[in-house]
């Protein structure tokens, strides 16, 4: 009945808004429904426990800021910005990733974590996340430029691994912590070699993440960058540039 589908879709926003409390940002209608459902395990005194997970980690950074900030006015350059940032939010959350934190001029996504759909599909999903802010700042790119704005270029660092998450802080203000090593790792991915920066928007992704990827798509080629060494971190990590070459 029309009443009991009413009754479902203030309950299905409900619990999206008892998830966006606790994750601190946006998730997917879909996450926040996956998450109400597992809320037993996953949840205690109000708070995410703390677990280590495998997940794919997914870092984006604008390019050229402080260069574009002294072209624009201040609500121009938000405004700007945010054309970019509204397209990496959709790509990371319709495919089931979370905005963990916006970093100023950029963004942390993971895909895994509070659930995940399986190491190979998370790792695929962020790929397919990157690869579709690549092909949509390129077209956003076009009308900026008949605007007469600048251009918005980005990078992006994609690791797979395990971390620590949980519920951060104190009653007044939590937040959904993701820790360890394999956030590092994207970062740093991310900031690598920045004057190496071909196309608009750069996707590095490192050998982990590739080995959990079935295979990519016949629009994507990938190039390898060697390896590189990572403070703090034992094994070099292996560094792939990913480039899409949808029309």
């Amino acid at each position: 009945s029309s009443s009991g589908i009413l009754r479902r879709g203030i309950q299905s926003q409900r619990h999206q808004q008892d998830m966006r409390r606790l994750l601190g940002q946006t998730s997917s209608p879909a996450v926040a429904q996956k998450l109400w459902d597992q809320r037993e395990e996953l949840i205690k005194d109000g708070r995410f426990t703390g677990r280590e997970q495998q997940v794919t980690v997914l870092f984006s950074d604008t390019c050229s800021f402080t260069s574009v900030s002294e072209q624009l006015t201040p609500s121009d350059l938000m405004q700007w910005l945010n054309r970019g940032m509204s397209i990496g939010v959709d790509a990371v959350t319709s495919r089931g990733g979370i905005v963990n934190k916006f970093t100023g001029d950029g963004m942390l996504a993971v895909f895994g974590a509070p659930v995940s759909k399986g190491p190979g599909v998370d790792a695929g999903q962020a790929v397919a996340a990157a690869l579709a802010i690549q092909e949509q700042i390129t077209m956003l790119n076009e009308e900026l430029i008949e605007e007469g704005q600048p251009p918005l270029r980005m990078r992006i660092g994609i690791h797979s691994g395990p971390v620590l998450t949980g519920s951060l802080g104190s009653s007044k203000r939590l937040e959904y912590a993701v820790i360890g090593d394999t956030v590092n790792c994207a970062s740093r991915l991310e900031g690598l070699e920045k004057d190496r920066h071909e196309g608009m928007v750069r996707v590095l992704v490192s050998g982990e993440t590739q080995c959990l990827l079935e295979a990519l798509p016949a629009h994507v080629t990938s190039e390898s960058w060697g390896t590189v060494l990572i403070k703090g971190r034992l094994e070099p990590l292996e560094v792939i540039e990913l480039r899409s070459t949808a029309p």
